[in-house]
């Protein structure tokens, strides 16, 4: 049957999974935890993955923004620290002090999305 009001060259149907393919609950009880529990993994994972290093200038373009705007808590991650492992767990702890207090900004997002994206497409994550 052919669908209504739909363009026939379309390529992508994009639903919002919270709530709409998915419980709520999936999002809060297994996708949130599943950043935090992996985060120190997939940095180490995709160390050398220059697709990431834009993500990563995002999260410390934003540390440092709250840093200058005074936001408490901050943790600033410097891209330019000697040691990579430095960097690696000033932008676990940023991102966890985020996830913390509940921010909904692009920089932390969009990484949460790229930790995402692999995680269902390695399978560790699988919708209901």
């Amino acid at each position: 049957m052919p669908s209504q009001g739909l363009p026939s060259n379309y390529q992508v149907v994009l639903l919002d999974i919270e709530g709409t393919t998915t419980p709520i609950s999936f999002v809060h009880d297994v996708m949130f935890p599943y950043v935090s529990n992996n985060i120190c993994e997939f940095l180490d994972k995709k160390r050398d993955d220059p697709n990431i290093k834009p993500y990563i200038a995002d999260l410390a373009k934003q540390s440092k923004e709250d840093a200058a705007n005074g936001v408490e808590g901050v943790v600033v991650i410097d891209q330019d620290a000697s040691q990579e492992e430095d960097v690696k767990r000033r932008v676990i702890k940023n991102v966890l002090w985020q996830m913390g207090i509940d921010r909904k900004i692009a920089p932390l997002k969009n990484f949460q999305g790229l930790m995402w994206k692999d995680g269902f497409a390695n399978g560790e994550l699988k919708g209901l």
